[in-house]
């Protein structure tokens, strides 16, 4: 069973969260690490207005191609391994190559266990509605948790907000989906442009937003201040991805983030107000599990720290640039 994060903690741990929120910090890690200690499995969030537990690590499959090597087996050994460490949030999208090929493999045994998302990069009713039965043929599944609007700040896949938005365009297609009982939940998630999240945050349906949130990115398209603040303020559930930068050579597979920064990334993203989820997408079982216990064992990150890792993420912002696309803003 996956651990509650928010279990009611001892006295002193109530103390140290008290004085951490005072000084403006989230305390998802102090809450981690102690109930790390009770359990070696997965600890859970809510998810905003949803009311959904979610795991706080979500299974990325961006990395479930067979162009970079992996195969249903080796994809099916990460979920299953993933699936007993307590992970019970998987992410993937139907341009992730054979990404959901892979997940109908392994997911149908545990279908009633997984918060099931997916994507659609369709900006029309019927565009939208085509991906949707594609994907849940794919996967063996007759529903989905939650489907996101793909990189929503993409313009060239939305170039129109207010048709994408309407009746007649994607949104109007997930919400009879939600009707009709095959989707539950409606999200946008981002790589790019902050500000055009605006739109989403206005419209009651959305429930979930997924944006890139990392300490150097923060100093790039900060969704952190531009879109995860008022996300909180609606309620909206908000799960970070790209924690480790994503992927700074796909042909490698290694991470934008080094090794050497790789706890002070975790951290960082946990402590992020609001956030449900790091999203993090693997091609080893060992680079799951290295993720597992990080999360597990995470420190609060103390002022001084904080001040650092500001500074840090300043440094190499510019080497990084706008390494998702424009605009920034």
């Amino acid at each position: 069973m996956s651990q509650r994060i928010d279990e009611k903690p001892t006295r002193r741990e109530a103390l140290q969260t008290g004085a951490l929120l005072s000084a403006g910090l989230a305390a998802p890690g102090l809450l981690a690490s102690a109930a790390s200690a009770k359990s070696q499995t997965m600890l859970t969030k809510m998810l905003g207005k949803t009311a959904e537990r979610i795991s706080v690590l979500t299974l990325g499959t961006g990395h479930f191609r067979a162009s970079l090597g992996l195969d249903a087996k080796k994809a099916g050994a990460i979920v299953e391994r993933a699936i007993e460490l307590g992970v019970a949030s998987i992410d993937t999208a139907p341009n992730y190559s054979e990404a959901e090929d892979f997940l109908g493999e392994v997911l149908p045994p545990h279908r009633d266990k997984i918060f099931l998302a997916t994507k659609t990069e369709a900006a029309t009713y019927d565009g939208c509605w085509e991906q949707l039965r594609t994907s849940m043929k794919r996967m063996k599944t007759d529903r989905l948790d939650l489907v996101y609007l793909h990189n929503w700040g993409e313009k060239d896949r939305f170039p129109d907000v207010k048709a994408a938005l309407g009746k007649q365009g994607a949104l109007g297609a997930l919400r009879e989906a939600q009707r009709l009982g095959v989707v539950r939940f409606i999200g946008a998630s981002g790589h790019l442009y902050p500000s055009r999240f605006m739109a989403i945050l206005e419209k009651e349906e959305f429930d979930v937003v997924m944006c890139l949130a990392n300490f150097v990115a923060k100093h790039i398209y900060n969704f952190e201040e531009k879109v995860f603040e008022y996300a909180r303020l609606k309620d909206v559930g908000v799960i970070a991805m790209k924690a480790l930068g994503g992927a700074a050579d796909w042909s490698k597979g290694a991470a934008r983030v080094s090794q050497e920064h790789y706890q002070t990334a975790i951290r960082y993203a946990l402590n992020i107000p609001g956030v449900a989820s790091l999203n993090i997408g693997f091609r080893k079982v060992e680079e799951l599990e290295q993720a597992v216990k990080t999360i597990l064992n995470a420190k609060p990150l103390k002022t001084k720290e904080i001040a650092a890792i500001e500074e840090m993420g300043k440094q190499l912002a510019p080497a990084w640039g706008a390494a998702w696309g424009e605009p920034v803003a």
